[in-house]
């Protein structure tokens, strides 16, 4: 009786984010009370697993420049949406000319 009230008690109190459990994954079915609580709680172990993962496993680190290839691409790229092509082709030769300008010490390699 003292076990299973224990269990069920220690259950509702248990950490619910699978990333910062100490046990064995899904251990008598942990639950959400207070997502943003639980998150912030978990934040930095759930950081710190995270990078680990991301030094020593090849697919993780693979993964992840993926993911921020894919989300970030090549950066903020303007493009002119004018109808008129020969309007279209002056804007950005003007765009490109003020980019080369405006980077005066030739580090920032524009867009």
């Amino acid at each position: 009786m003292f076990s299973r009230l224990t269990r069920t008690i220690g259950t509702l109190l248990t950490r619910a984010l699978d990333a910062t459990g100490a046990g064995k994954r899904w251990d008598r079915q942990p639950r959400v009370v207070n997502l943003n609580q639980d998150i912030l709680n978990g934040a930095t172990v759930a950081a710190q697993r995270g990078a680990w993962f991301a030094r020593n496993n090849p697919n993780v680190s693979s993964a992840v420049s993926a993911i921020v290839a894919n989300a970030i691409g090549t950066g903020i790229r303007p493009r002119s949406r004018h109808p008129d092509p020969a309007v279209h082709a002056r804007l950005h030769a003007l765009f490109d000319q003020w980019q080369r300008q405006a980077d005066a010490s030739g580090r920032a390699g524009g867009f």
